[in-house]
């Protein structure tokens, strides 16, 4: 786990950075009461996934990014967003819908990160090494 200022300082790097194949920026948390929003979870975090990299992938949740101003960095509203979406475990159950077969189950960690009233969610797959062929999702 991860400690808050640690976070915080992961957090800061990842906002000063362009999106790009292993950092994604989401204005709003995934509705994961509906199946859309579970496959465009699951869809982003097994693309980023399958790319081969040497660091951890990220995807920021509660930033919009634009390409011609700076990002928004606006947290998750809670008063739109079920918070029990927001957590590791759910986030997981996405993968078990009918009819989806990944594997490998792709391994990641969910983080939380408040400032003032602002909540921030990354999603993050620590690569060592880089995944070979056999060890891709298909």
């Amino acid at each position: 786990m991860t400690n808050q200022q640690e976070l915080l300082s992961l957090f800061q790097s990842l906002i000063e950075r362009q999106e790009s194949e292993i950092l994604d920026f989401k204005r709003d948390a995934y509705n994961l009461s509906e199946e859309d929003e579970k496959l465009a979870l699951v869809k982003d975090i097994v693309c980023m996934y399958n790319t081969p990299r040497t660091e951890d992938a990220h995807i920021v949740i509660g930033v919009k990014e634009y390409t011609t101003s700076p990002k928004d960095v606006c947290g998750i509203d809670l008063s739109t967003t079920n918070p029990k979406h927001l957590d590791q475990s759910s986030m997981q159950s996405a993968f078990q819908l009918k009819g989806l077969e990944i594997e490998p189950f792709p391994s990641f960690r969910v983080e939380t990160l408040q400032i003032a009233a602002a909540i921030f969610l990354g999603l993050s797959r620590l690569l060592y090494n880089l995944p070979s062929e056999s060890q891709r999702i298909r």
